[in-house]
């Protein structure tokens, strides 16, 4: 089953039931569940591909990893937006989401061990224990141990940690060991996976790669995801073409991160976006968090209705 299809099928029930009774953690966490594991049965592959060193496969399982990644992150901004209406309602139907701590798990993690000398297998085992000890935390910080524990694996495993599938919030652990782990001779294997993991932009613009990464940095935002990291708009931007300007005019109009986005555009030399912010204004969803962040830009380019939405953060 598509992940579209479940994610439907996941709010379907919310809403059939609303009316007659409180939904348990357990119904929901059933079909979130499956969602999971569809992603994680194609990381699975991956890494059997890795211990194989069969390339070409790798290329076609990581393509479709993508597109599982894309439709994860579509499905948790509707499951934010979903619990912003939710709690509008006169706590006639209550989902139960709270089921996280609200802190590292110390004690699972000090069960998880890398053993000496380890093999490909093991090293992917102790990075899928570490990402299940740290999935139901409701914060994330570089600080947290998981950063030096992925770091223990090693440069000559850095290929492992890249081909790994971390949940949001788990990514921060990943990218965090991975920039200390990258060297200057690694630059083409982070491009390598680059298209397929978004957040490996942050290493481009660390190592000034931008220029080796302009391709592929063009590609991803021609094709205009709902979603790109603000790294992956600051990394096109630093390169001061202006023969992609359109683009980013484009991605202010369609994408999300609105605000970031038109900061990391808005000094470009010879970009004129007047008339690009408010279009984007337009294409903000009433009462989401993008249009709130997004309300002094317009305001400030003559948006009279970005006004009581600002008023209104100002109450809040």
């Amino acid at each position: 089953m598509r992940l579209h299809q479940l994610a439907i099928l996941f709010f379907a029930i919310i809403f059939s039931f609303c009316s007659q009774y409180t939904i348990t953690k357990k119904e929901l966490i059933k079909i979130r569940q499956e969602i999971e594991d569809i992603s994680l049965s194609y990381n699975r592959k991956i890494e059997e591909v890795l211990v194989k060193n069969d390339q070409s496969t790798k290329n076609i399982l990581l393509s479709h990893n993508t597109e599982i990644e894309g439709e994860l992150a579509e499905i948790h901004l509707m499951l934010i937006e979903l619990n912003q209406k939710l709690e509008n309602l006169n706590n006639n139907c209550k989902l139960d989401l709270t089921s996280y701590e609200t802190k590292v798990n110390s004690k699972e993690l000090e069960k998880i061990i890398l053993p000496e000398n380890p093999t490909k297998n093991q090293i992917l085992e102790y990075i899928r224990k570490i990402c299940i000890a740290s999935a139901k935390q409701k914060s994330y910080s570089s600080n947290d141990p998981q950063v030096s524990m992925l770091i223990q694996i090693g440069h000559e495993n850095l290929e492992l940690l890249l081909a790994a599938n971390f949940d949001k919030g788990v990514d921060l652990y990943a990218i965090t060991a991975i920039l200390f782990l990258v060297q200057p001779e690694d630059k083409k294997l982070i491009l390598e996976y680059l298209p397929y993991k978004k957040y490996l932009v942050k290493v481009v613009t660390q190592n000034g790669w931008e220029k080796d990464a302009k391709s592929i940095l063009y590609n991803g935002l021609k094709q205009m995801p709902p979603y790109l990291p603000t790294e992956w708009i600051q990394a096109i931007a630093n390169l001061h073409d202006p023969s992609i300007y359109e683009d980013l005019k484009r991605y202010l109009i369609l994408g999300s991160n609105k605000k970031w986005t038109y900061e990391a555009i808005k000094t470009l030399p010879g970009i004129n976006l007047e008339d690009t912010v408010i279009q984007a204004w337009k294409n903000t969803k009433h009462g989401s968090w993008d249009r709130k962040s997004f309300a002094p830009i317009a305001f400030k380019y003559g948006q009279e209705d970005a006004l009581p939405v600002i008023n209104s953060l100002q109450n809040d």
